[in-house]
């Protein structure tokens, strides 16, 4: 797990960090902990999908943990977020950040351990994210998240839902080796691979992505191509109304 704790008591930060440790060992999982005293030192080094679960003080100097929250979610929609608060008059603010859990201080063993097993159940596995480094940084980018890439002159463009664009040195095969056995990816022509969950429609040899990107379908197999992305959305369609039986 890669997990952040913003709280500017370095103690109180110290006790979490030594419960998530004791949980890490128990569940023999590897876990990588970074410590932030504040909400500014937090976003400045924050990127989309950085971490999976934060530890979020509500009360510090400077910005306060609601607000920094609120930042988190104008890129990132996934991970977990965790408030930690010497009261509960915040709840209903939390709720909006879309958090996942409360914890009041002085924090309990036992509420940390409960409130990360939970989390353990929901958490992607490492196969869920597609990893690469771009401009320098590792980037761990959701399967759900990503739209399309596109290979030219040996680079790959890679776009997410946010319609950033990644660009990284690396061959096309080498990057979908960990793509094949999701059902959802699919290459649409030399070169291109979209994510047909974020297609719109495909019509005259052009595949037409949600976000507006376009892209060629290859003529010889526009057919079959087409009927591939019909029959997964049918497939997923039956998938939903089938759960919602159960």
């Amino acid at each position: 797990m890669l997990i952040a704790i913003v709280d500017d008591i370095s103690a109180e930060s110290d006790e979490i960090k030594e419960i998530l440790h004791s949980i890490a060992v128990k569940q023999c999982m590897t876990s990588d902990i970074s410590y932030f005293e504040s909400g500014e030192l937090f976003l400045n080094d924050f990127k989309n999908n950085a971490f999976d679960i934060i530890f979020m003080d509500i009360y510090m100097n400077g910005i306060t943990g609601m607000e920094t929250a609120k930042e988190i979610r104008r890129t990132d929609k996934h991970c977990l977020l965790i408030f930690l608060t010497t009261s509960m008059e915040h709840m209903l603010e939390a709720f909006s950040c879309n958090d996942f859990e409360y914890i009041q201080k002085p924090v309990n063993e036992e509420r940390v351990i409960m409130v990360i097993t939970n989390a353990l159940h929901i958490l992607p596995t490492e196969t869920q994210y597609i990893k690469f480094t771009s401009n320098r940084q590792t980037v761990r980018l959701l399967y759900s998240d990503f739209v399309a890439t596109v290979s030219a002159d040996h680079y790959l463009n890679i776009t997410d839902c946010n319609n950033k664009i990644y660009k990284i040195r690396q061959t096309l095969s080498e990057f979908t080796k960990s793509l094949e056995k999701d059902s959802r990816f699919l290459q649409i022509n030399k070169g291109i691979v979209v994510n047909m969950n974020h297609i719109f429609s495909i019509e005259d040899n052009t595949c037409t992505m949600k976000n507006g990107q376009t892209f060629p379908v290859k003529v010889r197999d526009s057919l079959k191509i087409k009927k591939i992305w019909c029959q997964y959305g049918f497939h997923h369609i039956h998938n939903d109304q089938k759960r919602r039986r159960q």
